[in-house]
């Protein structure tokens, strides 16, 4: 088979190092890795393939329908041309020959895949802007084109999502054929599978403590994570850190330092900052426990990169994160402070469950690997 791989929203820098460029990065890889030898495959992308050093370039063939678009500057303009990129795209295809086109969709009114003759396979990421539509679709306008985006996914040969649970929210909102809607699980991060020395005390971490990673946008319930810690009781406290790894914006920050000013927690809590990626596995592995009460996910990869290297979960009982957390966490009402603290206590004070999550975590995540997505998604190519 003829497969284009249409990777041109994880050139998108505000998308390439979110969920969207990774799924599309991670799973090209594996694709064009295992099954290039059986298909011949092509890369739809703009000029700049800088994001790409994973590709390898004679396993496949690069097709440009705007040749003389740079993604850094046609990000900001895209929405205005996505017509003529939808056609040129279109021609681009059809005069390959491509037999099939995975596309992987920025998510927010994206509107670039026209129909010909290629069969359509579209991944899909979740359903935010709808679910907190007041956050996201604040007017009608908005929301109408978001529902327009939904729909564009009938026009499918096949729907690829990376979750039962998004698979569900699409097919509340789409009439479509739910035995054509394919499940595919991301994969843990490969950039982990080779270990390296690295040293968290230069984050100002030392000794136990607790760890939040993975945003602080209002879905990261990141206030209620503070208010729970606080709940615990004072020994605890005493004895264990919380830990907020990542990037905060600065509006965020100002409003969680405001919390944990009220709260008096400013001993307690660190900032730990961007986290090398050499770095995570330690950040994780010596973690006394991980606390993700998010409000929802398509997916919660923090989850599963936790799972991976051996630290007990605290999540949410909602969306995703019951389904990709399964039996090797503690699940919790994100709503519920006293759930969050008692999920915690648990665990920091009962070896025997945090050693049972452990176990049960390492045989929960053997799930998500890229190599099971790249056959995944071969099988479905195979049988459409």
């Amino acid at each position: 088979m003829k497969i284009a791989l249409d990777v041109r929203i994880a050139q998108f820098l505000p998308y390439s190092y979110r969920g969207f460029g990774y799924v599309a990065k991670n799973l090209t890889k594996s694709l064009l890795e295992k099954h290039s030898g059986n298909h011949e495959f092509f890369i739809i992308g703009y000029n700049n393939f800088s994001n790409f050093s994973i590709l390898n370039l004679e396993k496949y063939t690069i097709l440009k329908p705007l040749s003389f678009i740079d993604s850094n500057i046609y990000f900001n303009f895209y929405r205005n041309f996505q017509f003529i990129e939808s056609y040129l795209l279109k021609k681009t295809l059809e005069k390959n020959n491509v037999d099939i086109l995975l596309t992987f969709s920025t998510g927010d009114s994206d509107f670039r895949i026209q129909k010909g003759n290629y069969k359509v396979i579209r991944v899909f990421f979740d359903m935010i802007p709808l679910i907190f539509e007041k956050q996201y679709l604040r007017s009608e306008k908005l929301k109408k084109k978001y529902l327009n985006y939904l729909q564009s996914f009938t026009d499918s040969n096949a729907i690829l999502a990376i979750s039962e649970s998004a698979k569900n929210d699409l097919l509340s909102k789409i009439k479509f054929d739910r035995n054509k809607v394919f499940v595919a699980y991301p994969g843990v991060d490969v950039r982990f599978d080779k270990l390296e020395k690295s040293n968290i005390k230069k984050y100002g971490i030392e000794g136990k403590y607790i760890l939040h990673l993975g945003g602080y946008d209002f879905r990261k319930n990141v206030k209620m994570i503070l208010e729970s810690y606080n709940k615990l009781d004072l020994d605890i406290k005493n004895n264990y850190k919380l830990i907020l790894a990542g990037k905060i914006p600065t509006n965020d920050k100002i409003e969680l330092d405001s919390i944990i000013s009220k709260l008096n927690l400013k001993k307690n809590v660190i900032f730990a900052g961007f986290i090398d990626n050499k770095d995570l596995p330690n950040l994780y592995r010596n973690a006394a426990l991980f606390v993700f009460p998010s409000l929802y996910e398509g997916f919660g990869l923090p989850v599963a990169d936790a799972m991976r290297f051996g630290c007990p979960v605290v999540t949410s009982d909602n969306s995703s994160l019951k389904e990709i957390a399964n039996i090797g966490a503690i699940l919790v009402d994100p709503l519920d402070t006293d759930s969050i603290k008692n999920a915690m206590t648990k665990i920091l004070s009962d070896s025997d469950l945090r050693n049972e999550l452990i176990k049960k975590s390492h045989e929960n995540v053997k799930r998500f690997t890229w190599d099971r997505a790249a056959l995944k998604t071969i099988d479905i190519f195979a049988n459409l």
